[in-house]
């Protein structure tokens, strides 16, 4: 297995740019993606309860399904206070917005472009190609529709 490849390295820990061929792969995750822990076979053995602290009834509401579009634009700040006690927080601010931007692109509609305008402006770099790349993706489905 390439771990290169793996969705939860490409949102967690890559700090660089998202390769253009895995993008597409990354679908709609931001953040991680359990697909490992849902089709590991030694997960049979797990208890079907699991550990309460760890589930979704520990998840923060506010958290949990946050809008693409406004965390593309989400002040370093904004990341810090709402992710303080989150593991989110290992992804890094510009590192949480690029994955945001990667699942714009991959399944965002024209709602999604104002914010993606504003982002290829960013100081940061990777910011401003990961949001030129979504652009350029919502761009070609929409021709595709016409």
């Amino acid at each position: 297995m390439d771990a290169g490849r793996c969705i939860s390295f490409l949102t967690i820990e890559l700090k660089d740019g998202m390769p253009l061929d895995l993008r597409p792969a990354v679908g709609n995750w931001v953040f991680g993606c359990d697909i490992c822990q849902i089709v590991c076979p030694w997960n049979r053995f797990a208890s079907v309860e699991g550990d309460a602290a760890l589930g979704a009834a520990a998840m923060r509401q506010d958290t949990s399904r946050p809008r693409l579009v406004d965390q593309v634009l989400l002040t370093s700040e904004n990341f810090s206070s709402t992710f303080r006690v989150s593991p989110i927080r290992r992804a890094r601010p510009a590192g949480y917005r690029r994955n945001a931007i990667v699942a714009l692109g991959n399944n965002g509609g024209p709602e999604a472009l104002q914010a993606l305008d504003e982002a290829v402006s960013d100081p940061e770099p990777m910011i401003r190609e990961h949001a030129a790349w979504a652009i350029g993706q919502i761009q070609t489905r929409a021709q595709k529709l016409d």
